[in-house]
């Protein structure tokens, strides 16, 4: 039986800082030194030392030589659920669902569907399968123990600090249940929302969620924007460890989609292998290596100046691209999301081009190209772009702002606005 009563604990975020002026990203909330040996008391030494945070999470990310049978990659992906389990045993959660190996369907069970396949909604499936995704990495239980010994023998009980294995589930939804109503709240003198059941001893529908491991040191670690307990700001948000148990926790994102690769890349901070899981290989090979985006040069009022490539960005087509990326990211609410394309209307014609031969409008034109040639079911370019705004949106709400990260990001997001407008400038001609 689970060590803890059914009550499953809700994870609440902070809004993100306010970035400095003419910063395209906004500034990391500073994390509670206190709060990490709260988690791992083993590493406090690491923890508490002269090192920055980025230096500490390079120093504890895991490096993962295959992705199969690792425990990083067991996601699971459920429709129409209660969460009525407090928490999952180790043993237990590798083996729920169907192998993805197989390629059996998925299981109606009590109207509880289970998969441990995450299908990205917005995947170009006829160009990328999506095998470098973590959604769709398996393991054989006759090959592989995805979780590991967690019991220490004489000899690693001596040993400190502890591995660094899995220890909670972390539960995420992207659309709330029937039974949810959201709390407005006030902490720090900012206005925080947070999920609360309206009946009490009913466990609330899920329409969908996705069951991720996570180790709370790298979560903690990497999730800036967590609330802290008012009382004991110092402490951790999430609940002790248990043995050979793994306490679950929820929590509200944007979208689903992309969600269980940020979690792994938070772990492993394998910057390629996120942008492989989001970006089709032949559209990625296209881009990379990416040209540089210099900063833009402003008048006294504020106003980017400075001309852009052949395939500056006007008014209309942001408007177009804006609508068309809207309906494919439904339920985006951010500020930050899909609204972003349109508010860097202006900004965004200042890039100027490097070289002719690698320039954003250069490169844009180059995967519009190849993108015609291409016999697919839905448009690559748009849900590709949707993906990489579903990246942005997760990550502003958990407040990962690591330079690299987004600079790759919104390098990614200016080539495939450019080749979004060539295609639609194609398609005009040919109306």
């Amino acid at each position: 039986m689970p060590a803890l009563h059914s009550k499953v604990p809700t994870l609440s975020l902070l809004p993100s800082l306010e970035g400095p002026k003419q910063s395209t990203t906004p500034s990391e909330r500073e994390i509670n030194r206190g709060s990490l040996v709260d988690v791992a008391p083993d590493r406090e030494d690491l923890l508490t030392s002269n090192k920055s945070i980025e230096e500490i999470r390079q120093a504890l990310k895991l490096r993962v030589n295959s992705a199969y049978g690792h425990w990083l990659y067991r996601t699971q992906k459920r429709r129409e659920v209660k969460i009525r389990d407090a928490t999952t045993r180790l043993s237990v959660f590798g083996r729920l669902g169907d192998d993805p190996l197989n390629g059996q369907p998925e299981v109606d069970s009590s109207k509880a569907r289970s998969s441990n396949v995450i299908r990205r909604v917005l995947s170009v499936s006829s160009i990328n399968n999506g095998t470098n995704s973590a959604s769709n990495v398996g393991t054989d239980d006759g090959l592989f123990s995805i979780w590991g010994s967690q019991s220490l023998s004489t000899t690693e009980s001596l040993i400190s600090p502890r591995p660094l294995g899995p220890t909670h589930i972390l539960v995420v939804y992207a659309t709330q249940p029937p039974m949810f109503a959201a709390l407005s709240e006030r902490h720090y003198g900012v206005d925080t929302i947070r999920p609360m059941r309206r009946k009490a001893n009913t466990a609330p529908t899920f329409p969908e969620v996705v069951e991720l491991p996570i180790n709370d040191l790298l979560f903690v670690l990497n999730v800036p924007n967590l609330m802290p307990p008012d009382e004991f700001p110092s402490l951790s948000t999430l609940p002790r460890r248990l043995h050979k148990e793994m306490p679950k926790v929820l929590l509200h994102v944007p979208h689903l989609e992309t969600f269980p690769e940020l979690v792994i890349y938070l772990h492993t901070k394998n910057q390629a292998a996120l942008f492989r899981s989001v970006i089709p290989e032949w559209m990625r090979d296209l881009m990379h290596p990416l040209p540089q985006m210099p900063s833009l040069n402003t008048t006294g009022n504020g106003t980017p100046t400075g001309a852009g490539s052949n395939g500056s960005f006007t008014p209309f087509e942001g408007l177009k691209v804006k609508k068309l990326l809207g309906k494919l990211v439904a339920g985006s609410t951010s500020t930050s999301s899909v609204d972003t394309i349109s508010s860097t209307t202006t900004s965004s014609s200042a890039f100027a081009a490097t070289e002719y031969s690698r320039s954003f409008d250069s490169i844009g034109l180059e995967i519009a190209g190849a993108a015609s040639e291409f016999d697919v079911e839905e448009d690559s370019l748009l849900s590709t772009a949707a993906l990489l705004e579903a990246l942005r949106d997760n990550l502003n709400q958990i407040g990962y702002y690591a330079k690299g990260l987004w600079n790759e990001l919104d390098a990614s997001r200016e080539i495939l606005r450019q080749a979004i407008c060539h295609q639609a400038r194609v398609i005009d001609r040919v109306e």
